[in-house]
């Protein structure tokens, strides 16, 4: 298919080194997941863009039950400021309704200003804020707790609109997340394995970090990182922490030891008609 001025197919597994070539645009500082990871998680829904049969842009989305997560937008230097965005995020909208997703989300930061931009002619507004944390383990030593018991415990498929609807997670996202490879999904219960959930982590122990890390109060953040860190690598002294929409959790972090790694919005809308 064609778009603009670009040719847009979906990624094959020996465009892997054009994903590392290109991811480095989006400058977040991540670590390239390897080949096999990437073939497994990224390959299926990223659509790589050509211009000359030179590969010079991707998107990559996560497709859930009715919300499409647009995860990278990623254009090479080279060809930024003339209109194409606008044309990759037309693919990405096509992709995404083909797949049944009526709505359409992605995190950016904030100095962004092109992308914001972009983004909001594609009919999406601001919905929250967020905050990527870098903590390091030692910080358990001293990080308060509320002194109640809780349970940590993996959450099951039978648990998965539960919890979303607990923490106000798209549909699907659970099955998606653990349908990847690598991935914990842990969950906190207060007291009992029958009580509610009240803490939520979608871990990966080999990047190693949390991109969904949720707790009802501050205070839980703790026996939620030691369920985690019966997870982890012996080899890493860190983890890093993705908090959504809780200034109130990022500010008890980032008192007891943890480091701000960049603030991203969050910014959602209804998919565009064709």
């Amino acid at each position: 298919m064609t778009e603009g001025l670009l040719e847009a197919r979906m990624a094959r597994p020996d465009d892997y080194p054009h994903f590392v070539r290109l991811v480095e645009e989006l400058g977040t500082g991540d670590p390239v997941p390897p080949s096999a990871t990437w073939v497994a998680d990224f390959r299926p829904t990223m659509i790589m863009f050509e211009d000359e049969g030179a590969v010079v842009g991707y998107v990559w989305t996560h497709p859930l039950e009715r919300v499409g997560y647009v995860r990278h937008v990623a254009l090479a230097a080279t060809h930024r400021g003339r209109g194409l965005g606008r044309a990759m995020m037309a693919v990405a909208a096509r992709f995404l309704r083909e797949r049944g997703c009526v709505e359409w989300c992605l995190n950016v930061r904030p100095s962004n200003t092109p992308a914001v931009r972009l983004y909001e002619r594609c009919g999406m507004r601001t919905r929250y804020t967020s905050a990527s944390l870098h903590l390091p383990w030692s910080m358990l030593d001293a990080l308060p707790g509320d002194g109640e018991t809780t349970i940590a415990c993996a959450i099951e498929p039978a648990d998965d609109a539960t919890v979303e609807a607990t923490f106000a997670l798209p549909a699907g996202q659970l099955a998606h997340a653990r349908a990847r490879v690598n991935r914990a999904l842990v969950g906190l219960r207060d007291r009992s394995p029958d009580a509610p959930w009240v803490g939520l982590a979608q871990f990966d122990p080999t990047f190693p970090g949390a991109a969904t890390f949720r707790v009802q109060r501050p205070s839980l953040a703790r026996p939620l990182l030691e369920a985690l860190l019966a997870l982890r690598r012996p080899e890493h002294a860190h983890l890093r922490v993705r908090v959504e929409d809780d200034q109130a959790l990022a500010e008890f972090l980032l008192a007891h030891g943890g480091t701000l790694v960049v603030h991203t919005q969050h910014m959602a809308g209804p998919l565009p008609p064709p």
